[in-house]
């Protein structure tokens, strides 16, 4: 896995979501913050870079990203963990204050035979600050301890023998001896693509991990069949 890519980080408080329906129709979209997994492209209609969502809207900084041609290559058609508050919006466009950007790491599943290879995995304690799904995609944001040059592990893993109805999903976190150093945050997330082979609407993701709370080691989310 690549070193941690940080760009703005922000520290959230512990929230789960399982999807990016961000306005609900009482709110004043402009005194609430949001967050999503949006791809940094550049928009011929616009002329600008903006951030596409996995549902197809356009999410338009109102202060225009200005990027170098040395780093375009780099940094468009990324996935971003950005959090924003809305100015105005129509259908599928939203003018946005954008408040903080971050890339995101693209990060694999595992396929395992037997359940007893979990157990040969590093299963260190692992706080999650966000976890949703959208599109295709498996969206996670973490908060660990180190120092920002060591790469720390995230193993999801999956037993394609046992999905029957729900798609079972371990995570095993490893920090790989880093030195806690700072409080960093991470964004990650997975294709889940080829796993969503259901054939109704949605398909219900059991998600395990090492919280440190027995109560909330395993949390459920869905995801549509798309």
């Amino acid at each position: 896995m690549k070193k941690f890519n940080f760009i703005i980080a922000v520290i959230l408080t512990s929230i789960f979501c399982s999807s990016c329906d961000w306005l609900e129709p009482e709110d004043d979209p402009s005194t609430h913050i949001y967050h999503t997994a949006a791809t940094l492209i550049h928009d011929p209609e616009t002329g600008k870079e903006i951030f596409l969502a996995d549902d197809g809207i356009k999410l338009i900084p109102t202060t225009a990203l200005s990027i170098p041609d040395s780093l375009k290559n780099t940094l468009l058609d990324q996935r971003y963990y950005i959090t924003f508050q809305i100015e105005t919006q129509t259908t599928q466009i939203y003018n946005i204050n954008l408040l903080s950007m971050q890339i995101m790491s693209r990060e694999s599943i595992t396929s395992i035979s037997h359940n007893d290879t979990i157990s040969e995995y590093k299963n260190e304690q692992l706080k999650i600050n966000l976890l949703w799904t959208s599109g295709k995609y498996l969206n996670l944001t973490t908060q660990i301890q180190g120092s920002g040059s060591v790469a720390h592990n995230y193993h999801l893993l999956h037993n394609p023998n046992q999905n029957g109805d729900t798609l079972h999903l371990t995570m095993r976190y490893d920090s790989n001896n880093d030195k806690p150093t700072y409080s960093l945050q991470q964004a990650l997330y997975y294709d889940l693509s080829e796993l969503l082979t259901n054939q109704s609407d949605s398909t219900t993701i059991c998600f395990h991990y090492n919280s440190g709370t027995p109560t909330f080691d395993t949390l459920y989310l869905k995801i549509a069949n798309k």
